[in-house]
């Protein structure tokens, strides 16, 4: 999960630079006196989405990690519990990427208020949907998970 946290980090920064080629409409080395200009496909909003989004995707899962390690579970429940927010790194990562070329922006998988379903449509939606409910649960087995006896509380609000 950690691997995973920090390759989506390394992604959205990788998206940072996308971003601003979207913005200028190019490539630039300033202050060196090089410009190439550069048509970025997608929109300026849908990758500072996907820039953020992973950046933050890449975060929860180094802290869903950390607070795993604190939790007694299984190793199953573990399993699961990483599975889970590991498939909702990438199936967010696919919705930001490919929402951004999809009529119906990905919200649904098939004709909403936005436009009509595609194949971009539906890569975008899908791992997204996967996602959700992958970490919803990993969400759920970590609340109700006991904390290790090794680990003592801190701090007495943090329950």
């Amino acid at each position: 999960m950690q691997q995973n946290g920090l390759l989506a980090i390394f992604i959205g920064l990788v998206g940072g630079f996308v971003l601003v080629a979207s913005l200028i409409g190019g490539i630039s080395a300033s202050p060196l006196p090089l410009f190439v200009s550069l048509h970025v496909p997608g929109t300026s909003s849908g990758w500072l989405s996907f820039h953020l989004g992973m950046l933050m995707n890449g975060m929860m899962a180094l802290v869903l990690e950390r607070t795993l390690s604190t939790r007694a579970v299984s190793r199953l429940k573990g399993a699961t519990i990483c599975w889970g927010v590991i498939i909702a790194v990438w199936g967010n990562g696919a919705f930001y990427l490919f929402s951004m070329f999809a009529p119906n922006r990905g919200l649904t998988s098939d004709t909403n208020v936005f436009g009509p379903p595609s194949l971009f449509g539906h890569l975008a939606y899908f791992p997204a949907i996967a996602g959700a409910i992958g970490l919803m649960l990993a969400t759920i087995l970590l609340l109700i998970a006991p904390q290790n006896s090794a680990e003592p509380d801190r701090h007495p609000d943090s329950q």
